[in-house]
């Protein structure tokens, strides 16, 4: 398994860019707002795109007879690492029965009438919700997820293996332009950067290209205003 980026590989990265390497000005402590905030443009970019880094499937959740929802009061929690559900999938609770897909709604049907099975879904504030089953129901969730750490020092370790050179560009980006007010460097630095996530982002989807999925056009908000006030 690859090793973890480590955040000071980051920082070294864009020293070279600021031509700083002897880390005059730009120190760590220093880079570190702005590698948190390249690291959150890296998050939201992969989660926007169903990017695989960020896909994932829970571990079975036991739905109890008559439980209306996951992460509601007094009913099961969601996996805390949860940004947006792809599909859901049920089977009655302690057998080696497949899954079957459950379907997702925007309202849930106006009944009161339970049946084996939940059937339909709604994700709604943060909160599934179903009308509930009449026995015990295990359900598995496909999703986007949380994958990066927060940044905290130079030894947190950045998950995704690839994207050291999208982050030491987009870090050194905003140093440029936050810090140094140099904002041709920094817009010549953020090219740089959405180069590099296009084609580290092109590597995790070629084996999904049969896959029908929605995607956006590769850092649309930067290509559309630019990426001056810090944040995609």
């Amino acid at each position: 398994m690859p090793t973890p980026i480590k955040a000071g590989e980051v920082f070294d990265k864009a020293r070279f860019l600021l031509n700083d390497t002897a880390a005059a000005v730009f120190t760590d402590e220093v880079l570190l707002p702005a590698l948190k905030i390249a690291t959150d443009d890296l998050r939201l970019e992969c989660e926007d795109n169903n990017i695989p880094y960020t896909n994932l499937t829970s571990a079975a959740i036991l739905i109890n007879a008559g439980v209306t929802s996951i992460g509601g009061s007094g009913s099961p929690a969601l996996p805390s690492d949860l940004i947006e559900i792809v599909e859901m999938y049920e089977r009655v609770a302690g057998t080696n029965q497949d899954y079957m897909q459950m379907s997702r709604r925007n309202f849930l049907p106006k009944s009161e009438y339970q049946t084996t099975f939940l059937q339909v879904y709604t994700w709604q504030g943060q909160v599934v919700r179903f009308l509930g089953a009449t026995g015990n129901i295990q359900v598995k969730i496909d999703y986007v997820g949380n994958s990066l750490n927060r940044v905290i020092d130079k030894n947190s370790e950045i998950a995704i293996y690839n994207s050291i050179s999208f982050l030491g560009f987009r870090t050194a980006a905003l140093a440029a332009n936050y810090i140094g007010e140099n904002k041709t460097r920094s817009d010549e630095l953020n090219s740089e950067a959405v180069r590099c996530i296009e084609t580290m982002e092109n590597i995790g989807i070629k084996n999904q290209q049969s896959i029908p999925i929605r995607r956006r056009p590769f850092m649309s908000s930067y290509r559309s205003r630019g990426w001056s006030s810090g944040v995609i």
